[in-house]
């Protein structure tokens, strides 16, 4: 399926144009006539088809369910992870951070996430336009694959600067997928079913903070160990959604 494909069960809606030229005596001037076919005239409504059902759930899962997780993931074991700033800062300097710096360095980690929102949602109109609303879509995975590496990593190169490089650049995914994906949707979904289809992808926002907290209790994925698994979830996410 291409991406000017319709998703819907009835025919694309845009009127046919026909272009007819006109000699005018001192040369050809061109004029066009608009027709549109039966189907367009009766208004006869899309259904819901399984190409529409899977575009749906990708780009849901894709977007705001990936918002929503990366968004509140931080939250819960926010405890475990200033730990990890401080035992690092030790290993390297020999001391442990004083609480304004750790303080400080805790809020560059939770707002920069904000900020990428912030730079993705700007550049999302651009980009969107050049690469389309599913090529750029596609190209956003990318993004999100190279945060997720950036916020499984850390403890493993013992550098909470990578932490927080990979919550900048989460944000920037938010930001487009914000943009995008409610671009993409109202525009593949039949004027009957984006009501449906836009509850659906506010409903996939609030669904991923309440999975990414659950993932960070202690008795699940925010312990000493663990955490980096609970803050690298994009990566199963971009390999679903691919898949």
């Amino acid at each position: 399926m291409t991406e000017n494909e319709p998703l819907l069960g009835s025919k694309s809606q845009i009127p046919n144009i026909q272009y007819e030229t006109v000699d005018n005596g001192a040369g050809y001037e061109e004029s066009s006539t608009e027709s549109f076919d039966l189907e367009h005239k009766t208004g006869q409504e899309g259904r819901l088809t399984c190409h529409l059902v899977l575009a749906i759930a990708a780009c849901i899962l894709g977007s705001p369910f990936m918002f929503g997780i990366n968004n509140a993931v931080i939250n819960t074991p926010a405890g475990v992870i200033k730990d990890f700033y401080n035992t690092t800062n030790f290993i390297r300097n020999g001391n442990y951070m004083s609480d304004s710096t750790l303080t400080l360095l805790w809020a560059i980690t939770v707002s920069i996430y904000a900020i990428g929102g912030m730079v993705g949602g700007l550049s999302a109109g651009y980009f969107a336009n050049k690469y389309g609303r599913k090529g750029l879509l596609l190209r956003n995975c990318f993004i999100t694959l190279v945060a997720g590496g950036l916020l499984f990593f850390p403890k493993l190169s013992k550098s909470y600067e990578m932490l927080i490089v990979g919550r900048f650049v989460a944000g920037i995914a938010a930001g487009i997928s914000t943009v995008v994906g409610t671009l993409y949707l109202s525009e593949i979904s039949p004027i009957r079913l984006r009501g449906f289809s836009g509850t659906f992808y506010q409903l996939a926002g609030t669904m991923g903070v309440v999975t990414s907290e659950i993932l960070g209790l202690d008795k699940v994925l925010g312990t000493q160990e663990l955490w980096p698994y609970a803050l690298g979830r994009s990566l199963d996410l971009c390999y679903i959604v691919n898949s």
